[in-house]
């Protein structure tokens, strides 16, 4: 169960779920131990490591990255313990994601009157931030944690972000004194 498995994974951040281990009755496992094994496959038939954590309750944390947007195969079998090669599917098992392009940071543009030279100190200035997928287009939804850094003349400057739900975000600061801000 869990986010992972579900609409909206993207390549911008890790997908996570959860192996929830029961017996043959249906019933919890309350240990650890089990030998559960997840492969993914991307869209061109690739490998995409997937990291499987045994919590030492009958949980077992599951975390992998996409790289690229598309439909992505997760299956995930438990290991028989004496004959490693010998598995069974668990139930659900393999599950189709369908992978959504993240927001690259490296492709992200910002402009406004903010980022230009001339601004007065006794204003509050603001500029947009525009997200986008690593092919460079925009992308439509909001959501990201976007943070900003000022450094002015005289040290941090405090910005403010606000999500515009689009996909933009409009960034808002009080210059501190003449200087250069960056």
């Amino acid at each position: 169960k869990g986010p992972g498995l579900e609409p909206g994974v993207n390549t911008a951040e890790p997908a996570e779920f959860k192996i929830y281990s029961v017996n043959s009755k249906g019933d919890p496992v309350k240990v650890g131990g089990n030998p559960f094994d997840v492969q993914v496959t991307g869209p061109r038939g690739d490998i995409v490591p997937a990291d499987v954590k045994d919590n030492g309750d009958g949980t077992y944390d599951v975390k992998y990255q996409p790289v690229e947007e598309g439909k992505h195969n997760i299956d995930v079998v438990l290991r028989n313990k004496d004959k490693p090669l010998f598995y069974d599917h668990v139930k659900n098992s393999p599950v189709t994601v369908d992978v959504e392009p993240g927001v690259d940071a490296a492709n992200s543009i910002a402009y406004g009157p903010g980022l230009e030279d001339g601004i007065l100190d006794t204003l509050p200035a603001e500029f947009t931030i525009e997200s986008r997928d690593k092919r460079g287009n925009p992308v439509k939804e909001g959501g990201q944690p976007f943070t900003v850094d000022i450094d002015g003349p005289t040290g941090k400057v405090p910005a403010k972000v606000t999500d515009n739900g689009d996909g933009t975000y409009k960034v808002e600061y009080q210059p501190k004194g003449p200087g250069k801000h960056k």
